[in-house]
């Protein structure tokens, strides 16, 4: 899933979620009790709300955890994979040996136009893999930095693999924005915003140190994936994380919410005794 594909999600499912699970407690409620029971739980009652949090949390938890799950499974494959190495533990010898026998297999002479594809891939990623500054800005920022023309040096690579960095960061930060505008975002904002700049640094660290930040639990957690695919993974679980609070944390914990009001109440106040206070001097 590309960052664009990531964000509209983002924003979509900053609204619906609520209306499904409107539909479905309607839907669900007309099927256990039917429209004129007496059991029916009435709206706005203790049972309805109740009964509403829970069809709300599932829908959001199933629904998001399926986009997180999606982003893997859809991934398209990496050079690693194409030659069948593991990043970060083949050697030089193993891609010789594994390019030469990919190449024997899949040539248009033996494999006929059937293979032409794969064997045009096969080149493609021997190319990448081959060259340590191909492959060292391929493993950061993944094959579209490759398309650069006028990048020669890793620093040129790293100048233009930052533009897609500096391209989702500002648009995350007006999402959250106009969330918080429409206020759709109010909930744990502020925990936005650190998570962001959490994430920030751990993908920076990953550009920098060519996916060796988080030693082994990263390791664990996404297994076999390139610095790119991992970056991509922490961006749809941002997005997931951001939704789910905005959408469920509201609805299971209120107070929280109050809380944040009478902080916000707080704060405008402070304000208005620094202004009354700056004027009196």
């Amino acid at each position: 899933m590309s960052q664009t594909s990531q964000l509209f999600s983002w924003i979509g499912w900053a609204f619906v979620p609520t209306m499904a699970a409107r539909l479905f407690q309607a839907v669900y409620y007309s099927r256990r009790y039917g429209p004129n029971s007496p059991k029916l739980p009435r709206k706005g009652s203790a049972r309805y709300q109740r009964d509403f949090n829970w069809i709300l949390t599932v829908i959001v938890g199933l629904y998001l955890s399926s986009l997180v799950y999606e982003s893997v499974r859809t991934m398209e494959e990496n050079h690693y994979d194409t030659l069948g190495l593991k990043f970060g533990t083949f050697t030089q010898k193993q891609l010789k040996t594994n390019f030469r026998k990919a190449s024997l297999q899949y040539h248009p002479d033996k494999a006929g136009q059937a293979g032409a594809d794969m064997f045009v891939g096969i080149r493609a990623a021997h190319e990448v893999l081959v060259d340590p500054t191909l492959r060292l800005n391929y493993d950061r920022f993944g094959p579209t930095v490759l398309n650069c023309t006028t990048c020669k040096s890793n620093k040129d690579y790293l100048r233009e693999g930052l533009k897609t960095v500096y391209t989702f960061y500002t648009a995350a930060g007006i999402i959250i924005f106009l969330m918080n505008l429409v206020g759709k975002g109010n909930y744990g904002r502020y925990w936005r915003f650190i998570l962001l700049a959490g994430m920030g640094a751990i993908e920076m660290s990953l550009v920098f140190s060519a996916g060796s930040v988080g030693g082994g639990w990263m390791e664990r957690l996404m297994p076999g994936l390139v610095p790119f695919e991992k970056i991509v993974v922490l961006h749809q679980l941002y997005i997931s994380a951001s939704v789910a609070v905005s959408q469920v944390g509201p609805v299971l914990f209120p107070e929280g919410q109050e809380k944040q009001e009478s902080s916000s109440e707080l704060i405008k106040r402070l304000q208005s005794l620094t202004e009354i206070a700056g004027k009196g001097i």
